[in-house]
Formats: C-alpha cells, structure tokens, sequence
C-alpha cells in the first residue's frame, strides 16, 4: 500500500523536529560542547545531572514520535492483511486511542536509554562493551512491543512481558 509511505516520512520529520527543539537551543547556550566534552573527556568532575535530565525528556519526546507512527502503520498494516481499505487516518486515530500505552512505552524506553548512556559514558571500555550488550538484549526482548500495543492495548510492562514471551 503505498499510501502508507506516508508513515515513515512523517514519524521522520516530527523526529527531525523533536531534534532540532533540543539541539538548537544547547548549541545556542553552548551546553552541548561543554556536555559533548564532559562525556568524551576522561574527567574526574561529575556530569552535570540537568543533562540527564534533557536527555531522558529529549529520549521521551523522540520514542514517543517513533512508537505512535509505528502504532498507526502497523494498524493499517494489519488492516490491509484483512483485505481491508486501510489510510493513513485510520492509522494515525487508532494509534491516537493508545496514547496511554504509548505514553507509558515512551517513558519506559527513555529511562533505559539515559541509562544505557549512564552506563556507555561512566566507563570508557567497558562501559560501552556492557551498554552495546545490554542494548542488544533489550532491543530483542522489546521487538513486539508495538503490536502487543496496538493488538492488546495493554501497558509497558504487560506490553514487554508479551514480547518476551512471543520472542
């Protein structure tokens, strides 16, 4: 179908402007070059904890834009299975009926992000090592996350306990 094209051009942009509403202001204040060199810098001055913390909002904000236009594609997807007429509006109202679960998924996937990153940035070598496996792991663990979503409307923790179980 190819209307449905439209979804991945669309989640792109908004992922483009969720972007830009971080890194242009940080770039304009110069905390991005001054939290860029506290993480690549060997340091023994702590990180600032505010970038944790625009970076747990910045992680929230862009998982949310992810999951709610994949919700919507996979929607129709599922729709165009069924020998049905699926659009784009179909799919970006049914993703709108799961705001909750996505909401709750978006939260979730950005606390393990600020951790991992928590994790990559505390120690160089192993740091990375443990955070590239423990990503690895989580990105199996969560791949059927989004239908579960959509398919069970049901939350993040039920959601992951499904996609490990399906997996």
């Amino acid at each position: 179908n190819k209307r449905l094209i439209l979804f991945p051009v669309i989640s792109s942009i908004a992922a483009l402007l969720v972007m830009a509403s971080f890194v242009l202001p940080l770039w304009q204040t110069g905390m991005l070059a001054e939290w860029q060199s506290s993480i690549t810098e060997e340091s023994a001055s702590p990180v600032d904890p505010l970038m944790y913390v625009i970076a747990f909002l910045f992680y929230f904000c862009n998982y949310f834009v992810i999951v709610f236009f994949n919700t919507g594609l996979i929607a129709c997807a599922m729709k165009t299975m069924n020998s049905e007429d699926a659009t784009v509006s179909y799919g970006l109202s049914f993703a709108g009926k799961r705001l909750p679960q996505i909401f709750g998924w978006a939260f979730v996937s950005a606390i393990v992000g600020v951790i991992s990153k928590a994790i990559e940035s505390s120690h160089k070598k192993a740091g990375a090592i443990i955070a590239s496996i423990l990503g690895s792991a989580w990105t199996a663990l969560t791949y059927f996350v989004v239908p579960v979503i959509l398919v069970e409307g049901v939350g993040p923790v039920k959601a992951f306990k499904n996609s490990a179980r399906v997996l």
